[in-house]
């Protein structure tokens, strides 16, 4: 490895936190995906397990505008509080409702 390679690598702060949101993000973003194609494929026999998305009901855009919503006020939250090591047990929780959202999928 080069001199500026090796230089440019030790400038880089791989951030622990910037991934957590990027995880937090992306498997947020999944499950909306992942939530609307399930309720299109299963012509009205998925039942949305957030209670409170659930009163949205087979309204996408809303579904989309507050699951967005409630993406970037967790990180708000937990930013403001100091509290953003909490995101990395929370993208567990998300990693899990992605991978229930796509066990749904393949059986419908």
């Amino acid at each position: 490895m080069g001199y500026f390679e090796e230089k440019l690598l030790k400038k880089v702060d791989w951030n622990k936190e910037a991934i957590s949101i990027a995880l937090w993000i992306s498997l947020n973003l999944a499950d909306l995906i992942l939530t609307i194609v399930t309720m299109e494929a299963m012509d009205g026999g998925f039942v949305e397990g957030n209670p409170v998305a659930a009163l949205i009901g087979e309204n996408i855009a809303g579904l989309a505008g507050y699951k967005i919503t409630l993406t970037f006020v967790a990180i708000v939250l937990l930013s403001r509080t100091q509290k953003l090591q909490l995101l990395r047990w929370l993208n567990i929780v998300m990693a899990a409702v992605v991978g229930w959202n796509l066990a749904l999928l393949s059986i419908s």
